[in-house]
C-alpha cells in the first residue's frame, strides 16, 4: 500500500474562489430573509418567524465558515486544519474547532 503526498499549496486558491463565490451566497440568503419576511402568508403566524432564524442561522454560519474558520479536512483520516481569518489572527485550532461544530 502506497501513500500519496496531497500539496497544500492549492487550498489558498480554493479559498480565494469560495470568498468570492460566498458574496453572492449572502446576498441569496439575505434576499430569502426579505422573501420570508415580506411574502409569508398571515395564517402561518409565528412560523415566519421560525423559517426566519433558520434562514439567518444558514447565512451566519456560511459566513463564518468561509470568512473565519475555512476547516480544510484530512481524509481518511479524522484530522484537518484550518486557513481562515481567525487563523491569521493567532485564534487556536482547538477554539476554531469548537467554534465550527456549535
Amino acid at each position: 500500500m502506497s501513500i500519496e503526498l496531497v500539496s497544500v499549496d492549492s487550498f489558498p486558491i480554493i479559498q480565494s474562489w469560495l470568498s468570492i463565490f460566498s458574496v453572492p451566497a449572502l446576498f441569496f440568503n439575505l434576499l430569502g430573509v426579505y422573501i420570508i419576511y415580506v411574502g409569508t402568508p398571515k395564517r402561518l403566524g409565528s412560523y415566519k418567524y421560525y423559517l426566519l432564524t433558520m434562514q439567518l442561522t444558514g447565512a451566519v454560519f456560511d459566513f463564518g465558515l468561509i470568512f473565519f474558520t475555512f476547516p480544510i479536512s484530512a481524509t481518511p483520516i479524522l484530522g484537518g486544519y484550518f486557513l481562515g481569518l481567525a487563523s491569521s489572527f493567532g485564534v487556536s485550532t482547538i477554539s476554531q474547532f469548537v467554534s465550527f461544530v456549535d
